[in-house]
């Protein structure tokens, strides 16, 4: 059977139809939402250390580089670091998209006071979590600084 379609029910048609793809589009689109980076910060030495860290893109110049600090004055002007207590763990969340960057992480009392590491979205990294390692090492008792898994 052959059915003549008017101009209106064509119309009617066609913009059914691009509703209801628009609509699949749009709940897609709110669904995906950018994959965060967490920062954990674990200090396994049995006094409190003051840190420092930062998040920078490698692929931007000195002045927009920075793209998040954890310090007390996260303003910015620096100096101020944010006490972890003695053997503790702190989660700071979604500080930054889940990109490839360059993690600086400073501790006013250990022996290698900053370190950095490179932070890529490879599949050998950490699932969308960079660990700042603060240890003892026995055989000195020196605090160093690590990045990794967690001990």
């Amino acid at each position: 059977m052959t059915r003549n379609w008017s101009r209106r029910g064509a119309l009617t048609i066609g913009v059914s139809g691009l509703a209801t793809a628009l609509a699949g589009c749009q709940t897609s689109f709110a669904s995906d939402e950018t994959p965060m980076l967490d920062l954990i910060i674990n200090n396994s030495t049995p006094e409190p250390q003051n840190v420092d860290v930062e998040v920078i893109n490698p692929d931007e110049n000195d002045s927009e580089a920075l793209v998040y600090e954890l310090s007390k004055d996260s303003g910015g002007s620096g100096g101020e670091y944010i006490e972890i207590p003695a053997n503790s763990e702190r989660t700071f969340e979604a500080v930054a998209e889940d990109e490839r960057y360059t993690i600086r992480a400073t501790v006013d009392r250990a022996f290698d006071k900053w370190r950095h590491y490179h932070y890529t979205t490879a599949p050998v990294d950490y699932d969308g979590q960079v660990f700042v390692l603060i240890a003892r090492l026995e055989e000195t008792g020196r605090d160093v600084i690590r990045f990794g898994p967690g001990p």
